[in-house]
């Protein structure tokens, strides 16, 4: 009696192939899920100092691609915009920049201000500080 069917060897390798597929496929699709996660930009506000009359806000490029910001606004706790940054600023990855401002009004050390800080590709990061 003669068998019949695919030899060993033709198995292995229509199952490597089969494999190899689905993994690639596994794997470009989690890219797209993952993608924009991974290149999101991401700011940090690494301190806000206050000497004289001037305040001294330090920024972080945390992410991986470069982040221009467009303009910064500096608010009190009660909501009034007291600052503004209408000069672009460009983090590359990894880069750190000291920006100054005078306020409008009076701050202590301890003071809480929120920024809004708008990009240059529409996306707005809101960041909250304490005044030291």
């Amino acid at each position: 009696m003669k068998r019949r069917g695919i030899s060993h060897f033709l198995q292995v390798v229509i199952m490597i192939a089969l494999v190899s597929a689905v993994g690639l496929l596994l794997y470009s699709g989690v890219q797209g899920l993952l993608g924009p996660w991974t290149k999101s930009p991401q700011v940090l506000l690494t301190g806000a100092y206050k000497v004289g009359n001037t305040l001294y806000l330090s920024i972080k490029n945390t992410g991986n691609i470069p982040v221009n910001i467009t303009s910064m606004t500096i608010y009190d706790e009660s909501g009034n915009a007291i600052a503004s940054i209408n000069s672009p600023i460009a983090l590359n990855p990894a880069e750190a920049k000291t920006v100054s401002v005078t306020p409008n009004a009076q701050l202590t050390l301890g003071d809480v201000v929120n920024i809004l800080m708008n990009l240059s590709d529409g996306s707005v990061i809101k960041l909250k500080a304490s005044i030291e």
